[in-house]
């Protein structure tokens, strides 16, 4: 009898321990789903995003200037952000003229800004080890920067340079791009500190490179993004707490046939 109950009682742990398996099986799927359906909701975002950039109609038209614009989409809430990634400096492409007076504007120690600008270029790739070492406040080659060596990737990668603080790292990283792919740009869309180290003449002077319209003109025509790789960001919540960001790089061609190509999506 007791043997019995004790089976009993056993049978009636592993049933619970199984139904308590197939309850977090059940949470976990649902968690799945609600982050799949999230995912869904940010790309149509995204898509929603490009579209009203490009509609005709000036009264329904997105623009770059625009602050984040707030959607409903089914459960979820999206927050989309638009940023003209030729009104910033272009990483891959400026010189050590540029560079020193981003570093500089940006706040770094001024004994530091040269040999933050050697490393720079030899992160990049521009220079070999031996033409970097003389330079002032960069005796040796840091390990990571070579292991990194090569055009840029991603913003983050200006954190490997040496002396690179923080803070400074939080001032000027909203002012660069990788996603560029010349040096053009354009001032219109530009932030104070872009503006300062690509036109230090001032707002009024004249632009490097031939995206330089230099006129409100250009926000009231579609066809002004010719040309423009806009970056766009939408961070999507569903209300229950759940959360997902997705980046797109698009490049607005001017085409008809093609008027834009997705380069990036995450």
């Amino acid at each position: 009898m007791i043997a019995a109950v004790a089976a009993v009682a056993a049978f009636g742990y592993l049933s619970l321990a199984a139904i308590g398996g197939g309850r977090s099986a059940v949470v976990a799927a649902g968690a799945g789903l609600a982050q799949a359906r999230l995912a869904a909701d940010a790309d149509a975002g995204v898509a929603l995003a490009v579209h009203d950039l490009g509609l005709v109609d000036p009264r329904r038209r997105w623009r770059l200037s625009d602050p984040p614009h707030q959607v409903d989409v089914q459960d979820a809430h999206l927050t989309i952000s638009l940023a003209d990634e030729n009104g910033k400096i272009p990483l891959n492409f400026v010189q050590s003229g540029e560079l020193h007076r981003l570093f500089e504007l940006g706040g770094a120690d001024p004994s530091k800004i040269d040999g933050m600008v050697a490393a720079f270029v030899y992160l990049r790739g521009d220079v070999r080890p031996a033409e970097v070492r003389p330079a002032a406040g960069f005796p040796q080659v840091d390990a990571r920067l070579a292991a990194q060596r090569g055009r840029l990737s991603s913003v983050e990668e200006l954190q490997l340079l040496p002396d690179m603080t923080p803070a400074v790292y939080a001032r000027i990283a909203p002012a660069v791009t990788v996603h560029a792919i010349t040096l053009a740009f354009d001032p219109q869309n530009a932030s104070p500190l872009a503006l300062a180290v690509m036109a230090p003449s001032g707002p009024g002077a004249p632009a490097s490179g031939p995206l330089a319209t230099g006129g409100p003109k250009a926000a009231d025509n579609p066809l002004a993004l010719a040309g423009h790789t806009v970056s766009v960001r939408v961070d999507a919540t569903d209300g229950r707490g759940g959360a997902l960001r997705r980046t797109a790089i698009v490049d607005f061609t001017g085409s008809p046939a093609r008027p834009f190509v997705m380069r990036g999506l995450d």
